[in-house]
Order: C-alpha cells, then sequence, then structure tokens
C-alpha cells in the first residue's frame, strides 16, 4: 500500500514523503526494491557497481527500480528468474539491467513505450497495461536518469535505467585501523 501511496504522488508530480538521510549502496537499493515487490524471491541481484546512491534520490531510485521488477516478474513465467546486473559506464553514468523471461513486446509498441519512458510523448493510462510505467517515466524525469525497454535473448525484455553520475559516487571504504586504534595517554 505504500508503493501505491508514492505511486500516486509521483503521478501527481509530488515528491515522496520518505527520505533517506545517507547515501546508500547501489546493491541495498536494488534490494530494498525487491523487497517490494510481491514475487520478491524470483528476483536475483548478481553485480551491481560499488557505488552510492546520493541521499535525495534513494527513495526515487528504490521506486523506480520496484516498479520495472514488479512489470519482470508480472510479465515472465511463474517461477522464473528475473536477473539484476549492472555496470559503470565511462562517463560516470550508472547501468542497471533488469532481465526476464517474458513474452517481449512486437517492436511498434517497443519504440512507441521507449518514446514515452524518455518524455517524448506522455504515457496514458489507456495506452498500458500497467500505471507502473507512467510511474517509471515520472520518476525517471525526477531523477534525470534514461530508461529503455528492447528484447534480451531469444525470448525475454530487458528494462535499463541509467542514472547519471550526479546520482551516485564511489563507495568509500572505511579505514578498519582507525576503529581499533587504542587512544593516546
Amino acid at each position: 500500500m505504500r508503493r501505491q501511496d508514492a505511486s500516486l504522488r509521483a503521478l501527481r508530480g509530488e515528491e515522496p514523503v520518505r527520505w533517506w538521510n545517507q547515501p546508500a549502496p547501489l546493491s541495498d537499493v536494488a534490494i530494498a526494491a525487491a523487497s517490494e515487490v510481491e514475487q520478491y524471491r524470483r528476483i536475483e541481484v548478481l553485480c551491481l557497481p560499488t557505488v552510492e546512491v546520493a541521499p535525495w534520490a534513494v527513495v526515487d531510485v528504490v521506486h523506480l527500480l520496484a516498479e520495472l521488477l514488479d512489470n519482470a516478474t508480472m510479465f515472465s513465467p511463474a517461477g522464473s528468474p528475473v536477473h539484476v546486473v549492472g555496470g559503470t559506464l565511462r562517463d560516470g553514468r550508472i547501468l542497471v539491467d533488469i532481465h526476464d523471461g517474458g513474452p517481449g513486446m512486437e517492436p511498434e509498441v517497443l519504440d512507441q513505450l521507449n518514446a514515452r519512458l524518455n518524455g517524448q510523448a506522455g504515457l496514458d493510462a489507456g495506452e498500458t497495461t500497467t500505471s507502473g510505467l507512467m510511474v517509471v517515466e515520472r520518476l525517471a524525469r525526477r531523477l534525470r536518469a534514461r530508461v529503455a525497454l528492447f528484447p534480451w535473448g531469444d525470448a525475454g525484455m530487458t528494462s535499463r535505467v541509467i542514472l547519471p553520475g550526479k546520482l551516485v559516487r564511489p563507495v568509500v571504504a572505511a579505514n578498519p585501523r582507525l576503529k581499533t586504534l587504542p587512544r593516546g595517554r
């Protein structure tokens, strides 16, 4: 119900009511997104870059990924895995791919959805099978992220999210020696 409320707020152009007060590792963000999906057991977060998401963007990135993960589990065969993988692009942007084994889409429909997901035309509830894609479009716009859908393998789809470099930073590993040094006398 919380995600449904957050989706309605996003569709109305409102800011989220929850906030995060510190950066969060992208892997934790992906796991949090998976936990918001009814069929979360099918989702496998395999490999993501070691970066942190800016505090102000954590809630929206979790929500965006949750909507895409929900679609992936909903439109792929029951019991089949949904994989989350990612990488860092040369310019510092972060790529997150969600692969499923669903039936795919007709190329014309895919082209129209991709144009709309990236702000070239608004998504209309009557034209999509799920309001989730309308939410994804609004969240991507707010984050200045890019989202694209394309075929994956012989059967399946990939939802690709490209997060701008300003949303992430490399994880700064704490120096464990600093925690174990005795206090001076």
